[in-house]
């Protein structure tokens, strides 16, 4: 009889937890040695089956490559960074589906890469465990973030473009959408999908750009930056209309009355 499995209650945030399907949690040991980089391969066994992976609250960061999990090849897979690194025993993700509490012991780990922090590269030992836990409510949304506009000569041919990475302590982070407006805050129309790194065109140097992060709960965290022409163009915008009104003003003053 499939069950759900409560041996590691992972209260996120101290919400209530909820009801699920059998769920678990991957968890990785690294002891005294701090390491900024990990990479793995999980093969379940046959009859175990994923419906959702979570990478909220998660030790890794940055992701490399997302967690994902191939059915075909019963994978999951990810790889991704700490910045700062981390040491001792953390969570990299969790995952929900049809499983017993004995399957987990039954799951297989391949391509381990795991880097030590400090500066030289070298590898690291590090063990994975795969523990039951409960899954809790995600009310919260993303860790606030920001925008960071930069160019470099090796991505997207020197133009400049606008990168992010957003947390979630919850059920982690689904999607990003972004919006560039002029003057008004963007409409629900003006969001469109996308991902770190974004391109800018040369008309959204001007405009104001704006990011929200979307957790797997629904929930969204939003962030915003003007674009580096934005400012400098409505200040010249500003002066010209200011030196419009000034001639206006000057040449009332200076025709002739009859």
């Amino acid at each position: 009889m499939k069950h759900v499995c409560t041996f590691l209650i992972l209260l996120m945030a101290g919400l209530p937890a909820v009801a699920s399907a059998s769920s678990a949690a991957l968890m990785v040991k690294a002891g005294r040695e701090s390491v900024n980089a990990l990479e793995a391969t999980l093969t379940l066994p046959p009859g175990m089956g994923v419906d959702q992976l979570y990478d909220g609250n998660s030790a890794l960061l940055i992701w490399v490559k997302r967690p994902a999990y191939d059915e075909a090849s019963r994978t999951i897979s990810f790889s991704g960074i700490a910045p700062g690194g981390f040491s001792g025993e953390k969570m990299i993700l969790s995952f929900s589906g049809s499983f017993e509490a004995e399957d987990l012991s039954s799951i297989s780990f391949s391509g381990v890469a795991a880097f030590k922090n400090d500066g030289s590269g070298g590898s690291a030992p590090v063990t994975f465990s795969v523990v039951p836990f409960e899954v809790a409510r995600d009310e919260l949304p993303p860790v606030p973030f920001v925008l960071t506009i930069s160019s470099s000569p090796a991505i997207f041919e020197g133009r400049r473009f606008v990168s992010f990475a957003a947390q979630d302590k919850g059920t982690g982070i689904e999607r990003y959408e972004y919006a560039t407006t002029w003057l008004l805050p963007p409409g629900e129309r003006d969001w469109k999908p996308g991902d770190s790194p974004i391109p800018l065109s040369r008309s959204m140097l001007f405009q104001n750009i704006s990011v929200r992060a979307l957790d797997r709960a629904g929930n969204a965290a939003e962030a915003s930056t003007a674009g580096p022409y934005r400012y400098p163009s409505i200040g010249i915008i500003i002066t010209a209309c200011a030196l419009l009104l000034l001639r206006r003003s000057l040449r009332s003053r200076s025709s002739p009355s009859y």
